[in-house]
Formats: C-alpha cells, sequence, structure tokens
C-alpha cells in the first residue's frame, strides 16, 4: 500500500492506493479538520474507508484509526525509525 499526502488546488489530500482494491487506482481523502495535532480525512463516498484519523503522539509516533459505517474499523501506531 502506498500513502502520501498531498496538496491539490490549495486543498489537502490524503491519498491511498492498493493493488488489490479499487482495480489499483488511487483514492483521495480530503483534510477536513486539523487541530491539536490531529488530522482528519474523510471520503464519503468511499465504500471503506470513508474517514482516517492521524494523532501525533510524539516526535516519533503517530496513532491511526481507518473508520468506514458507524465508526467501526481498525488502529494503529505507527513509529518512526
Amino acid at each position: 500500500m502506498i500513502i502520501e499526502i498531498q496538496k491539490h488546488r490549495r486543498k489537502d489530500f490524503l491519498s491511498g492506493n492498493r493493488a488489490k482494491s479499487n482495480n489499483g487506482a488511487t483514492v483521495k481523502f480530503a483534510l477536513t479538520t486539523f487541530k491539536d495535532n490531529e488530522f482528519v480525512f474523510e471520503n464519503p463516498e468511499h465504500d471503506f474507508p470513508k474517514k482516517i484519523v492521524c494523532k501525533k503522539v510524539s516526535a516519533t509516533e503517530m496513532f491511526a484509526q481507518v473508520l468506514g459505517e458507524g465508526g467501526k474499523g481498525y488502529s494503529f501506531k505507527m513509529v518512526k525509525l
């Protein structure tokens, strides 16, 4: 999976691409909220996920939530090596 944060036409997006999903097409999630080191990206038209929440925990750690309908999904921690 490839994940990128990009700026397009003055808006920020998180883009994801997975070979086994969406026929390999990139899916974009628009940045809807940024507050207190928390970024919320959303794409209500996408089947799953609809929302991705990333929170900076420390200089080397981030916590991510990948959410679908009704807030169901999964979460994980990322650590800078």
